[in-house]
């Protein structure tokens, strides 16, 4: 009823988060999981503790685009022409990864995520639709050297930057291992990369 009531009647934003946080924490509980089969042709496994989760329980399963919808849109437009492989870094729990795969004709796609949390659901996600093709998951963070690095955790917003980086407190943070786009590549062997996704919170130009 939520689901119809959110897609088909009533889209003001209060009502919408009013169901999807006080009122579907209060029913389903923060530990409620589940696999949603997704209107994009995959099915993912969702975590309550997540804002993509609850939108994936919520949206995906009537609406193909509704999470960053142009920017999807333009790289399947990209991804439909070629045949190289793919990194996307801020894999998250695997959304974007998945829609990346089914644009992809061809190659492979290597998918970091270094939030420990948050890296177990998307290999996961990538387990269930193992069926889609290739896609190679890695706890690590893009940077400019190879090493380790501190990330700074949000559910959605986890960043190398720092905690005063983005508005609001982030207390959890966790040592992770980086990598340059450069090693990725080399010890990977890739030879053509059709796409390089970067959704890493301001450090895309550090990395």
């Amino acid at each position: 009823m939520a689901r119809f009531y959110l897609f088909r009647i009533n889209k003001h934003a209060r009502i919408r988060d009013l169901i999807m946080w006080p009122i579907a924490s209060r029913v389903l509980g923060s530990v409620y999981s589940d696999n949603v089969p997704l209107q994009s042709g995959f099915s993912m496994k969702i975590d309550m503790r997540d804002i993509l989760g609850r939108l994936i329980l919520f949206y995906a399963p009537n609406l193909e685009y509704f999470w960053e919808p142009q920017t999807l849109k333009l790289a399947r437009l990209i991804l439909e022409r070629a045949n190289g492989d793919v990194i996307t870094a801020g894999a998250h729990i695997g959304y974007t990864a998945l829609m990346l795969r089914t644009f992809l004709r061809g190659g492979r796609i290597f998918a970091f995520e270094p939030v420990s949390y948050l890296y177990a659901i998307a290999a996961d996600n990538f387990s269930l639709n193992k069926n889609l093709g290739p896609i190679h998951c890695m706890r690590t963070a893009l940077d400019d050297k190879n090493g380790t690095a501190t990330v700074y955790i949000d559910t959605l917003r986890s960043t190398l930057l720092g905690a005063g980086a983005i508005k609001g407190t982030m207390s959890e943070s966790e040592i992770v291992s980086t990598a340059t786009i450069d090693s990725v590549v080399k010890q990977n062997n890739i030879r053509e990369l059709s796409l390089v996704f970067l959704d890493i919170e301001g450090y895309e130009f550090e990395r």
